[in-house]
Formats: structure tokens, C-alpha cells, sequence
């Protein structure tokens, strides 16, 4: 195992825009990561995703990067189509439940942990390449589930949730946590930071992954709650930064020169 920062990529079918983001990852069970990956983030609408998901998929595999897909709350062709694309897993939003976790794994996991249509035909059975006893097992082990808790509703279920068998993270989303208890934005909030560290646990004592996003300033503290996978930056959010950064100090610069005209 190791505890470096790294590069993991993530599609996303939200919506057009297109990022990285860097985590923190400590890695055991069926995320075997052993070293730092660079890749990317993209978010399509579903029907226009198919076609970006699998180039972006396909360009991850070929540099030696997992690609994980946020997928939209949808049906069950929103859940397999990046896994049968060779994705090496899903980030759910918004899960709500227990009911709703278990419909996730018996959707994305096969047999004996769930019940996913077996095809074999895509990019993930190696084209019919792998017999199939062997895909099943394969695919079972080398691939995983994050859901998010964003909800303060999903709280009522919090510890059923997390003992879902087939889940293996567990994401903390604090923007739409703190829209949901009525204090938008407010991300330090204190019941927002009583709910983070009460995921990061739950998930803990279940055997799950404790994610969440956070930032440099306060990576130490979430990594010391648990938290193994942070979000800790995207690619818009550092070119926004060195964008202002650098109209900043133009704007400085310019007005210099305009004094030394004067």
C-alpha cells in the first residue's frame, strides 16, 4: 500500500465540462492503485456521453490510468455503460438509502454479489477474449463502487448504507450537504464537519473507503479522520487561479507604466 498523492481520472455524465483532479489514496481490497496516475475528468449529459466516455476510457486504459464515471441518477444503462466501456469504476451521487445502494450493486455487480447482465462482448470481457467464469471473477474484483452522501435525508439509513456488501467507498459531499441542512456554501459549518467525520467513521467500521474533498490547507486534518480519497483540486480551479493571478499583476504592471507616462 501506499500513501502518495496521485492522479486519478473521472468521466462524469453531469454535464459539458471537461477537468482533472488530484486525490489522495490510500489503497487496499479491489482498488489496487500502486502509483501516481495522471488523467482526466469530463462531464456529458448521458445521450451525447457514449462516444467522449469511451475515447476518454480508451486514451485513460492506453496511458495507465483508472478511469472512474461519476454517472447520472438514472437507469440502469447510466450504471453499465462505462463499465462494459472498461471503466474501473463508478461514483453514484445523491444515494439516499439502503434500498437504493443494494438496487446499485446487484446492478454493476455480477454474480455471486450481484446480479449485472453478463455480455462478455465489450471492452471489459476483452471482446469475448476472456472465458467467461474468468470475466466474472475478474471484473467483480478489479472494479468498484463509490456512492455520495450529499443528503442530510441519507443520514436516517447512514450505517445500512455503509454495510451494503459491492459498495467500497463511501463520498462526502459537503457543497450540496450543507444546501441540504440550510446553510449553502458553508462547507466549515459545524454540523457540516460533524456529518464528514460521522461518514468518514461509518464508513470505516463497515470496511469502506472514507472519500470526500477537501484542499492542502486541510488535507492533514481529513486524512487524520480517515478520509483516504480527496479531491483535492480540478483543472478549471487552477486555471481560474492563474488566470486572476495573472490579470492581477498585469493590471499591477500596467498601471506602473501608465504612471511613468504620465
Amino acid at each position: 500500500f501506499w500513501h502518495k498523492p496521485m492522479f486519478f481520472s473521472l468521466f462524469s455524465t453531469k454535464n459539458s465540462q471537461f477537468g482533472c483532479f488530484r486525490a489522495f489514496f490510500a489503497v487496499a481490497g479491489r482498488l489496487r492503485v500502486r502509483r501516481p496516475r495522471v488523467g482526466s475528468r469530463a462531464e456529458l449529459r448521458a445521450a451525447e456521453a457514449c462516444v467522449p466516455m469511451r475515447s476518454s476510457t480508451r486514451a485513460g486504459r492506453a496511458g495507465g490510468t483508472d478511469v472512474m464515471v461519476r454517472v447520472e441518477r438514472g437507469s440502469y444503462s447510466d450504471l453499465i455503460k462505462p463499465l462494459e466501456m472498461n471503466a474501473s469504476g463508478l461514483l453514484v451521487p445523491h444515494v439516499m438509502s439502503a434500498d437504493e445502494a443494494r438496487l446499485i450493486v446487484r446492478n454493476t455487480r455480477f454474480h455471486p454479489v450481484g446480479r449485472r447482465p453478463a455480455d462478455g462482448g465489450n471492452a471489459d470481457g476483452c471482446f469475448t477474449m476472456l472465458p467467461f467464469a474468468e470475466y466474472i471473477r475478474f471484473v467483480n474484483e478489479n472494479r468498484f463502487v463509490m456512492i455520495q452522501i450529499e443528503d442530510h435525508e441519507a443520514l436516517d439509513e447512514l450505517d445500512e448504507i455503509c454495510a451494503v456488501p459491492g459498495i467500497d467507498a463511501i463520498f462526502f459531499g459537503p457543497g450540496d450537504f450543507s444546501q441540504s441542512i440550510g446553510v449553502p456554501g458553508e462547507i466549515n459549518h459545524p454540523e457540516v464537519k460533524r456529518v464528514r467525520k460521522l461518514v468518514a467513521e461509518t464508513a470505516r467500521k463497515h470496511g469502506k473507503f472514507a472519500a470526500t474533498v477537501g484542499g492542502t490547507a486541510n488535507l492533514a486534518e481529513l486524512a487524520g479522520e480517515g478520509f483516504r480519497f480527496i479531491n483535492l483540486g480540478s483543472d478549471v480551479t487552477t486555471l481560474a487561479a492563474h488566470c486572476r493571478s495573472t490579470m492581477e499583476e498585469a493590471t499591477k504592471i500596467a498601471k506602473t507604466v501608465a504612471l511613468k507616462e504620465k
